[in-house]
């Protein structure tokens, strides 16, 4: 990915007098524009291009030692990621290797401590957890390596450039809800756009669609009703997640809310239910609220 991203930068600084010309003659297509367009090619040619870019690759060769710094902090930052996800993952390989002996040890250490209701409780609650988590995960990989595909598939019929790289950092971040599909977008979109603005615009255009696809089609029909949450939840959950946890927060914020969500509306319907209150007494309360706001 760094090669490539290198080769991109060097691509644009080589072709960057193209894109001027380009915009020129783009300037000279429109009526309104086009009596702009010789003061601004005068100002282009007028400008020592070659003298700028000396004094910016200086001026990246001054801050060498900072950025060398920098690197080395960003690759032991990644290194510490890798091995804690790799240590996750051997847990989790663990865990599921051993479920069955797990599980009944858990069991017989919460009995043995709490009471059976309690007790019963906490398996309750260890269950719903389990099963929203396993759903969740599962559902959003498939989901996510689906859109990997589309955008792969899409890019090379599209001929789009960096196909390869954006599939893997568009299913990657499609982890992240709301936030990493759209920092994907903007890394690959000014990649793309060094190679051909014209592209990057097709690109946009054709990740949006296929986002839209997956988010309202494909993503629903994998997890189905397992998750549950109102839009608002999952927006307040990420944020929250976010804030304290930073992107672990993020991506475990969701399931979390969801399990808090089911236990709360649990223990709401036995209260309702013990004071003879149903849900349509409940819809009919609120619309009486609504209706009587209108009227004054």
């Amino acid at each position: 990915m760094i090669p490539r991203i290198s080769s991109a930068v060097t691509t644009l600084i080589d072709r960057f007098p193209v894109f001027l010309n380009d915009f020129v003659k783009l300037l000279n297509k429109n009526k309104i524009t086009k009596r702009f367009a010789d003061d601004v090619q005068k100002y282009i040619y007028s400008v020592d291009w070659n003298h700028k870019l000396v004094q910016v690759r200086d001026y990246f060769m001054g801050e060498a030692g900072n950025i060398f710094d920098k690197t080395t902090t960003i690759i032991n930052s990644v290194s510490s990621t890798l091995v804690t996800v790799a240590t996750s993952l051997i847990f989790s390989v663990f865990v599921l290797i051993s479920k069955k002996d797990l599980k009944i040890l858990a069991n017989r250490v919460i009995y043995s401590i709490f009471k059976k209701e309690t007790a019963d409780e906490i398996n309750k609650v260890a269950s719903l957890s389990y099963s929203t988590f396993a759903s969740y995960i599962n559902s959003k990989a498939l989901s996510s390596l689906i859109l990997g595909l589309l955008v792969l598939i899409g890019m090379f019929i599209l001929k789009i450039p960096f196909a390869a790289m954006a599939a893997i950092m568009v299913a990657i971040a499609d982890f992240i809800p709301y936030v990493g599909p759209l920092i994907a977008t903007i890394i690959m979109m000014i990649l793309i756009f060094i190679e051909s603005p014209f592209q990057s615009l097709v690109f946009l255009i054709f990740l949006l669609i296929v986002q839209q696809v997956q988010g309202s089609i494909i993503y629903p029909a994998l997890a189905g009703k397992t998750i549950g949450l109102p839009s608002i939840w999952i927006i307040v959950s990420i944020a929250i997640g976010g804030s304290l946890f930073g992107v672990v927060g993020m991506l475990v914020s969701i399931p979390i809310a969801s399990i808090l969500y089911t236990l709360m509306n649990e223990k709401m319907d036995k209260k309702l239910e013990k004071k003879e209150i149903s849900k349509d007494q409940i819809k009919e309360l609120a619309e009486k609220v609504h209706y009587k706001k209108e009227e004054d």
